[in-house]
């Protein structure tokens, strides 16, 4: 499809649920070219996600989150990790997804800092493994997120925090035309120290179709400064990380290369590793042992039931 042909001739991007009308546990699945799905994390995610941190360490450190003086202490393993995860789920005030692309374990997506009564708002984060960067899957897995939020969970508000150096992570709210509303100096606690933020944000009402159709209608996510808010640019090099997952619920991810990735040299690791890592402030996990590793199976290879997925 051509990025000149009208818009009314494009494709409306479908996103489809494992069981509609629940907020969670769900599973969420769109495109075919790549298939993208935002499901559950789990247990038995414990191989491919250390395996994908170690390879991107280097890649993400720069934009991880780290735990200030006196913070609380963290899970010490992938397995507490899971179960505080989703404790939290069970509460309501997170939904921490894993990113699927083609049934392989990309990265994460999470749905943070769930607050209802008055406010019905959320925050996002996500990171995505730098090999998947390129085809479009962290804007489009962003815009399936923030669709489930005002679809299905009923919140009005979703906000995205980014760092002003974090450039690739700018880019993913500019194809998503999320407005900027505000700055936010020494906002959360990144790479060993506090660093100013970028806030963004979106409601229901800016996109009453979602995020998934404005994005394929943009012609996969081109958006003009006009989406920009009124305040004016921040005068620092770059656009920024994404506060939604890391320490809050940054994560990584690029929308060049798809979700933080590109060729490595081209674009700088998103800024929040998952939303284990900023949100639980989890240290990074120690080596593998064979007898703590579970064989990962793609989700496409098991029934479509998700009462295993929790416990």
């Amino acid at each position: 499809m051509r990025p000149d042909e009208p818009l009314r001739s494009r494709p409306r991007e479908r996103m489809t649920t494992a069981t509609p009308g629940r907020a969670w546990p769900n599973v969420l699945i769109s495109g075919t070219d790549p298939v993208v799905t935002l499901r559950p994390i789990r247990r038995s995610d414990a191989r491919a996600w250390r395996t994908a941190r170690r390879r991107n360490a280097a890649w993400l450190a720069p934009w991880d989150a780290t735990v200030p003086p006196g913070g609380e202490a963290r899970p010490t393993t992938f397995g507490a990790l899971v179960r505080r995860l989703n404790r939290a789920a069970r509460r309501g005030t997170t939904y921490p997804f894993v990113i699927e692309v083609d049934g392989r374990f990309a990265g994460q997506v999470s749905i943070n800092n769930i607050v209802r009564g008055s406010a019905q708002f959320a925050s996002v984060g996500y990171w995505i493994d730098q090999q998947f960067a390129g085809r479009g899957v962290m804007p489009r897995a962003v815009a399936m997120a923030i669709d489930h939020c005002f679809f299905t969970a009923r919140l009005h508000r979703v906000e995205v925090c980014i760092r002003p150096e974090n450039t690739n992570s700018l880019r993913v709210v500019e194809k998503l035309g999320i407005r900027e509303i505000g700055y936010a100096p020494r906002f959360l606690h990144i790479d060993g120290d506090w660093r100013d933020h970028r806030i963004f944000a979106v409601t229901k009402e800016d996109a009453p179709r979602g995020l998934l159709a404005r994005l394929t209608e943009a012609g996969g996510g081109r958006v003009g400064p006009a989406v920009r808010g009124a305040l004016p640019p921040v005068p620092v090099g770059g656009l920024g990380a994404l506060a939604g997952g890391r320490v809050a619920s940054a994560a990584a991810d690029s929308s060049r290369y798809v979700d933080e990735p590109a060729p490595p040299t081209a674009y700088p690791p998103w800024e929040a590793a998952t939303d284990l890592h900023t949100l639980m402030n989890l240290r990074r996990p120690p080596p593998p042992t064979h007898s703590s590793h579970q064989s990962h199976k793609s989700f496409r290879d098991t029934p479509l039931d998700l009462r295993p997925i929790l416990r």
